[in-house]
Protein backbone atom coordinates (compact mmCIF):
# COMPACT_ATOMS: atom_id res chain seq x y z
CA UNK A 1 0.00 0.00 0.00
CA UNK A 2 2.89 2.34 0.74
CA UNK A 3 4.46 1.75 -2.69
CA UNK A 4 1.13 2.47 -4.36
CA UNK A 5 0.87 5.74 -2.43
CA UNK A 6 4.48 6.62 -3.25
CA UNK A 7 3.74 6.32 -6.96
CA UNK A 8 1.35 9.27 -6.66
CA UNK A 9 3.79 11.48 -4.72
CA UNK A 10 6.67 13.65 -5.92
CA UNK A 11 10.32 12.67 -5.65
CA UNK A 12 12.91 10.21 -6.84
CA UNK A 13 11.17 7.20 -5.28
CA UNK A 14 7.91 8.02 -7.02
CA UNK A 15 9.75 8.45 -10.33
CA UNK A 16 11.30 5.02 -9.76
CA UNK A 17 7.90 3.40 -9.14
CA UNK A 18 6.26 5.12 -12.11
CA UNK A 19 9.16 4.10 -14.38
CA UNK A 20 8.77 0.45 -13.37
CA UNK A 21 4.98 0.61 -13.69
CA UNK A 22 5.44 1.76 -17.26
CA UNK A 23 8.00 -0.93 -18.00
CA UNK A 24 6.49 -3.92 -16.17
CA UNK A 25 2.82 -3.08 -15.77
CA UNK A 26 0.89 -1.63 -12.87
CA UNK A 27 0.99 -4.53 -10.40
CA UNK A 28 4.59 -5.56 -11.06
CA UNK A 29 5.77 -1.95 -10.91
CA UNK A 30 4.18 -1.48 -7.52
CA UNK A 31 5.80 -4.72 -6.30
CA UNK A 32 9.19 -3.48 -7.54
CA UNK A 33 8.59 -0.18 -5.73
CA UNK A 34 7.63 -2.02 -2.54
CA UNK A 35 10.82 -4.06 -2.76
CA UNK A 36 12.93 -0.92 -3.19
CA UNK A 37 11.10 0.79 -0.34
CA UNK A 38 11.71 -2.21 1.92
CA UNK A 39 15.44 -2.19 1.08
CA UNK A 40 15.67 1.53 1.79
CA UNK A 41 13.85 1.19 5.13
CA UNK A 42 15.96 -1.82 6.11
CA UNK A 43 19.15 0.08 5.30
CA UNK A 44 18.01 3.04 7.40
CA UNK A 45 17.21 0.76 10.35
CA UNK A 46 20.48 -1.18 10.17
CA UNK A 47 22.69 1.88 9.70
CA UNK A 48 20.77 4.02 12.20
CA UNK A 49 20.89 6.96 9.81
CA UNK A 50 17.88 8.95 8.63
CA UNK A 51 16.57 8.42 5.11
CA UNK A 52 18.26 10.61 2.53
CA UNK A 53 16.62 10.41 -0.88
CA UNK A 54 19.70 11.68 -2.71
CA UNK A 55 21.89 9.05 -1.06
CA UNK A 56 19.40 6.26 -1.78
CA UNK A 57 19.35 7.05 -5.52
CA UNK A 58 23.02 7.92 -6.07
CA UNK A 59 24.73 6.46 -9.11
CA UNK A 60 27.54 4.12 -8.14
CA UNK A 61 30.58 3.61 -10.37
CA UNK A 62 29.26 0.13 -11.22
CA UNK A 63 25.84 1.45 -12.25
CA UNK A 64 27.45 4.22 -14.30
CA UNK A 65 29.65 1.68 -16.08
CA UNK A 66 26.64 -0.58 -16.71
CA UNK A 67 24.67 2.35 -18.11
CA UNK A 68 27.54 3.34 -20.42
CA UNK A 69 27.91 -0.25 -21.67
CA UNK A 70 24.17 -0.41 -22.43
CA UNK A 71 24.37 2.87 -24.35
CA UNK A 72 27.35 1.58 -26.33
CA UNK A 73 25.47 -1.61 -27.18
CA UNK A 74 22.45 0.41 -28.33
CA UNK A 75 24.65 2.65 -30.47
CA UNK A 76 26.38 -0.38 -32.00
CA UNK A 77 22.99 -1.94 -32.83
CA UNK A 78 22.17 1.26 -34.75
CA UNK A 79 25.58 1.26 -36.50
CA UNK A 80 26.64 4.34 -34.55
CA UNK A 81 29.58 5.13 -32.29
CA UNK A 82 29.59 7.06 -29.01
CA UNK A 83 32.16 9.81 -28.80
CA UNK A 84 32.96 11.23 -25.34
CA UNK A 85 32.47 14.96 -24.99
Amino acid sequence: MAAQAVSRADGKMSDYVRRFKGRLGKAEGIVAGAHKLARVIWGAIVSGQPYDENKAFNLTPASSARRLKNLQNQAQALNMKLIPA
